[in-house]
């Protein structure tokens, strides 16, 4: 009897020691990279270099000994800085788990330059949840995080219109917001503390740790997985479609994308042409080849 609890007790610290070993393998492996995109909409520029300038204290900031200082697993954040529409286009909505934004409002409540037809998307995403209840839109964004800083003039009534909308249009489609929208104000009165630089600062810095933690994340049922980023993009594609009859999806996405879709967009491309040949025809439009 005493030999039998002996070898229980010596496989019991045998376990005890390979689990030690694991973990401390664990903790010395290299960390997993994590991209980020931060994305902007800028008609002044101010946006622009908000942004650029996010991305380089991301890479600065976010050191392995700034996650474990926070009691975070490190992760390798690769930030990239692009465009909203060109994040669309180029980019054909290849959503990380996370995004930054940075964006302005232009003219009344417009979207600045670099985010029209990002800005076309959202307001496309707010009728479809709402005309479409039950399709799935709801859902379309499900799993992405994203942080967002407006930028505007008070002196304005549509004051922060479009970062606005864009907000309440990723939180309809299923996007969770980390921490509170950014309310940068470029009017002239605001000085000191409450300036727009100012303002845009303290945001960013608010944000590092939120943001850290999310990118760390690594539970299953707090991470998004690749085949959902997917996914995401699969379901907006179709939408990109409709918004503009001369984007071409990758290719990969062609057959994902439902026949009715791709209906819709070979029809409007139909009627577009038919009108030019009526118009040529009937001599109401005068072609010139030089």
């Amino acid at each position: 009897m005493t030999s039998s609890n002996n070898s229980t007790t010596s496989i019991s610290e045998g376990d005890s020691g390979t689990a030690t070993s694991n973990n401390s393998s664990s903790r010395c492996s290299a960390p997993r990279t994590e991209p980020l995109f931060v994305l902007y909409g800028s008609q002044t520029g101010n946006s622009e270099q908000a942004a650029e300038d996010f991305c380089k204290a991301v890479k600065e900031k976010f050191t392995p000994s700034f996650f474990s200082q926070h009691n975070l697993t490190p992760v390798n954040v690769q930030p990239t800085c692009i465009q909203l529409d060109d994040f669309l286009d180029y980019r054909h909505a290849e959503f990380t788990r996370t995004i930054v934004i940075f964006v302005s409002s232009y003219g009344v409540g417009q979207a600045p330059i670099g985010s029209y037809k990002f800005r076309s998307f959202a307001d496309e995403l707010l009728s479809l949840v709402e005309t479409k209840k039950g399709d799935g839109y709801a859902t379309l964004l499900k799993g992405l995080r994203y942080a967002l800083c407006g930028l505007g003039d008070s002196g304005y009534t549509t004051y922060l219109v479009n970062p606005t909308t864009i907000d309440k249009a990723l939180a309809a489609a299923g996007a969770i917001r980390i921490g509170e929208m950014g309310k940068a104000d470029a009017n002239a009165k605001k000085i000191g503390e409450d300036s727009q630089e100012k303002v845009i600062a303290r945001w960013k810095e608010d944000l590092y740790v939120p943001l850290a933690t999310t990118l760390s994340s690594v539970t299953e049922k707090e991470t998004t997985t690749d085949k959902d980023l997917k996914e995401m993009q699969s379901n907006t594609i179709p939408i990109l479609m409709k918004l503009d009859p001369s984007y071409s999806p990758p290719k990969e996405f062609v057959n994902a994308i439902p026949t009715g879709e791709i209906s819709k967009v070979l029809l409007i491309v139909g009627l577009i042409a038919a009108i030019i040949a009526v118009l040529l025809a009937t001599g109401m439009v005068d072609v010139h080849i030089w």
